[in-house]
């Protein structure tokens, strides 16, 4: 697996002197990102179900609307949110 890694992350590796050191460190950051990171923002209680579903609960979706002002927060291509 680290051969494969290694292979896939070229690009990031070339010219590190441990690139098995590079592999581990950037490992530690997407797991600290899946995990610590989401806890800190919903500050420790899980929005989303776990499970693969695409269902968001209503608490979820009022919470949201209310956050955003009734708005559509898309970023066009030109920079400008949508609104409508």
């Amino acid at each position: 697996m680290i051969e494969e890694i290694k292979s896939g992350m070229s690009h990031k590796l070339a010219g590190v002197e441990n690139p098995v050191s590079a592999i581990m460190e950037e490992a530690v950051k997407v797991l600290y990102n899946k995990t610590i990171k989401n806890r800190i923002k919903t500050k420790g209680k899980a929005i989303l179900p776990e499970s693969s579903s695409r269902y968001i609960p209503a608490s979820l979706k009022r919470a949201v609307f209310k956050r955003d002002n009734c708005c559509c927060q898309y970023i066009m291509r030109d920079g400008r949110k949508c609104g409508s």
